[in-house]
């Protein structure tokens, strides 16, 4: 009985043993099945962490407690320009500047359990390029609270890096501005516009943003003029020039414009600043100063032609009218005559007429008056051109012109001036010029006036003229000289003998606009005057002019 009962106490605790054993292995199996969900949940939150940490926009990086680097973004190897290898390991504050060190407290402040938020210079990885970060850093602590490192996050502000006192002095210079300034981006849509810009066009900074630029066009322009201009901007060139552009209201203005392409750290054009200037006013002025030259333009062929219109009026028109009015008497009294020299040759037959036949004088005779009355209508067209000459002539007519026929038309206008003045004149004209964009007219007054004024120079007959016309291929010049043995210009009026108004010759009817008005003229064709001059020796006036094709 007793090992009976023995024999059950011995089984029981076996039973109890084999159970507590069970149970002890289950608890096992399920510590090792929450510790694997634990270690995969832990690692589905490193790799969530990673994922975040390396998708950051911001550089980022993670210290320890004493500020040594353990771990780096991608992010953060492009912004500062080096590996992480050449990152993790090394303390921050190697990585900034001398004036960042100087001031550095980052780690104080967040041992201290206090977030950080500072601007700091570094030094990129080129050891050439200084960039300026916003850093945030963000304290870690321990379950008892000890310091264990932290989170940082760089952000790149170099290019919007400033000064808050210069920069608020930049903007308040753009806004006083007189000229009217307007930034976009790259495809014309409006980020800013000052207030010389809504004063000139009636749009303020809130209508015009994010709105692009082309709301200004004023149809006025052609595509290619457009296509000149973004193909120069969009290769990094500034475009200067002058457009007409339409106002709010719809009216329309011209304006100077200069636009300017910013890029960015990467070499990429982000913005295009603009500045613009409203030229009404200058234009209007242009007009009228327009207006003026072409007024003393032609005041100064009224004083020319003063002198030869004098010279026709009395050379040319009264004996010309008179013969215009006797032809027609002479034609009427042969006619009348007619039947009394016909019966007289019924009779007698043949006779003379000034040692003609009357068979063939018959004949000749109504030839002779009707060449007569054709060449005194030559002579009267000869007058007309002379009247066409003083005429006004728009200066917008530029065409090709042969300077050799301005000189020749020239000569042919002062012939009887020429005559008058010398017996040496002589022409020597270059072969072979080509021709050149100008105001025919225009040269015709230029020349004109120098002859004239080297006429009037001449003492007697006995001096000379000389006009001649050169070819420079390799300047690409044509130049007019023209020569005279006068008296000469003083040395002290050299320098004046442009100026409007200014004349030697006041006393005998000079306005002293000529010169004025040719220098003017020749400017405005490119071209440049010289003269050269001595005193009872004569006078060398030179027209260059560029060679212009359409």
């Amino acid at each position: 009985m007793y090992f009976t009962l023995t024999n059950k106490i011995h089984i029981f605790f076996m039973n109890d043993r084999a159970n507590k054993k069970s149970v002890l292995l289950d608890e096992i199996t399920t510590l090792r099945e929450r510790v694997s969900a634990l270690e995969s949940e832990n690692k589905l939150l490193e790799n969530k962490f990673r994922l975040l940490f390396n998708a950051a926009l911001d550089g980022v990086f993670i210290i320890n407690a004493v500020g040594e680097i353990i771990d780096c973004s991608k992010n953060l190897e492009h912004l500062w320009q080096y590996s992480s290898e050449e990152i993790i390991g090394k303390n921050y504050s190697y990585f900034l500047n001398r004036e960042s060190k100087a001031k550095n407290s980052m780690l104080k402040l967040l041992e201290a359990n206090k977030e950080v938020d500072e601007e700091i210079k570094i030094i990129a990885g080129d050891s050439e390029t200084m960039l300026s970060l916003r850093r945030k850093g963000f304290p870690l602590f321990t379950e008892s609270d000890h310091f264990m490192g932290a989170i940082v996050y760089d952000r790149d502000i170099t290019e919007s890096y400033q000064p808050e006192e210069l920069r608020n002095l930049l903007k308040a210079a753009l806004e006083a501005t007189a000229n009217s300034i307007v930034i976009t981006g790259f495809g014309g849509d409006v980020i800013w516009v000052n207030p010389a810009f809504t004063q000139l066009t009636g749009y303020d900074n809130d209508e015009m943003l994010y709105r692009n630029i082309s709301v200004l066009k004023s149809g006025k322009h052609d595509k290619e003029f457009y296509k000149n201009m973004w193909d120069t901007i969009l290769t990094g060139k500034v475009w200067h020039g002058e457009i007409i552009n339409k106002r709010k209201d719809g009216s329309l203005y011209p304006e100077e414009q200069t636009i300017t392409p910013v890029k960015n750290k990467k070499d990429e054009i982000s913005y295009f600043i603009s500045v613009k200037q409203d030229i009404t006013d200058r234009k209007k002025r242009e007009e009228e100063a327009k207006l003026q030259l072409e007024q003393l333009i032609q005041a100064d062929k009224m004083v020319a032609l003063g002198t030869l219109v004098s010279g026709v009026a009395h050379e040319i028109n009264n004996p010309n009218n008179f013969i215009m009015l006797n032809t027609p008497l002479l034609q009427k009294v042969w006619d009348s005559l007619l039947p009394i020299l016909d019966k007289f040759y019924e009779e007698n037959g043949d006779f003379s007429i000034m040692n003609v036949k009357y068979s063939a004088m018959k004949e000749k005779y109504p030839k002779m008056c009707q060449n007569i009355m054709e060449g005194s209508r030559r002579i009267k067209r000869i007058v007309e051109d002379l009247k066409r000459f003083a005429q006004k002539s728009s200066s917008e007519i530029f065409e090709p012109v042969d300077v050799n026929s301005v000189i020749n038309s020239s000569i042919t206008l002062l012939e009887n001036q020429i005559k008058k003045s010398t017996d040496k004149f002589e022409v020597n004209l270059a072969e072979n010029i080509p021709t050149t964009i100008a105001n025919f007219q225009y040269l015709e007054q230029i020349v004109i006036n120098f002859i004239q004024n080297s006429c009037q120079a001449l003492p007697d007959k006995k001096r000379g003229i000389k006009v001649s016309t050169l070819y420079d291929e390799k300047e690409g010049t044509i130049e007019i000289k023209i020569e005279d043995e006068g008296s000469g210009i003083k040395e002290e009026d050299m320098p004046h003998i442009t100026n409007p108004f200014f004349t030697t010759k006041r006393d005998t009817g000079g306005t002293g606009l000529g010169l004025s008005i040719s220098s003017k003229i020749i400017k405005d064709l490119g071209g440049r005057l010289e003269f050269s001059s001595r005193v009872n020796v004569g006078t060398t006036a030179r027209v260059i002019l560029p060679i212009k094709q359409k």
